[in-house]
């Protein structure tokens, strides 16, 4: 009798009213809850970012300032600094680091910028060696080259590959030539720079190695510096 009592005696017209708001107050401390959380994980990530990409910055600061010693023997060597800094990019989520950081930090951007040259740095050496090895069937440089060593006509298109800097004294001293014999290598060599299927990949050759020797020095300022850009 006490429970149909009970029954009978509930108001009913509320009870409908009274879950849906217990259900939607339920719903919204779980949301509130959820986004707290997640906001909780996502400075905890940026902070683990920031601190991971700090720390790796003085290991960076060591590789990059490596020298590179041009081979007139193959350009095919990669300068030193961009192959450390590559192979310590790799492991390194750079990305998630970048989208992750408060404030864009020029040193990150920098470094994804010069690491992604190395793909670009071999296949326009690799094009300079298959065209050099080539060139002399289409330029008219036999006649000119009578008498004059292969290996010193390649090595001066190698110096003069990297840049106008490269066709200073040195430069040809260091291809082995004396300086009697630069005045003919010299006409040798641009008979064979001039050659289309030379002239292409050597420019993009000589482009790529600007490029990099420019955001390398900008990386090397940046670290030193420290902070963010």
């Amino acid at each position: 009798m006490e429970l149909i009592s009970t029954l009978a005696t509930t108001n009913w017209d509320t009870f409908a009213p009274d879950m849906i708001v217990g259900v939607t107050t339920g719903v919204v401390v779980g949301a509130v809850l959820l986004i707290a959380q997640g906001i909780t994980q996502s400075r905890s990530s940026r902070a683990a970012s920031q601190f991971a990409w700090e720390s790796l910055k003085p290991k960076l600061r060591g590789a990059a300032f490596r020298g590179w010693e041009r081979d007139l023997d193959s350009l095919t060597q990669l300068p030193p600094a961009l192959v450390a800094l590559d192979e310590i990019a790799a492991s390194q989520p750079l990305s998630l680091w970048k989208s992750h950081l408060k404030k864009p930090d020029e040193a990150l951007d920098l470094l994804m910028a010069l690491v992604s040259l190395r793909a670009q740095f071999e296949s326009n050496a690799t094009a300079v060696e298959a065209a050099l090895g080539v060139s002399y069937r289409y330029a008219d440089i036999f006649r000119l080259a009578n008498g004059l060593s292969g290996s010193k006509v390649e090595r001066y298109v190698r110096a003069r590959a990297y840049g106008p800097q490269a066709q200073s004294q040195s430069a040809y001293i260091s291809a082995g030539l004396t300086d009697v014999e630069v005045a003919t290598y010299s006409h040798t060599v641009d008979e064979i720079i001039g050659v289309p299927q030379m002239a292409v990949p050597l420019a993009m050759y000589q482009a790529t190695t600007k490029m990099y020797e420019e955001l390398l020095l900008l990386f090397r300022k940046r670290v030193q510096l420290g902070g963010n850009g």
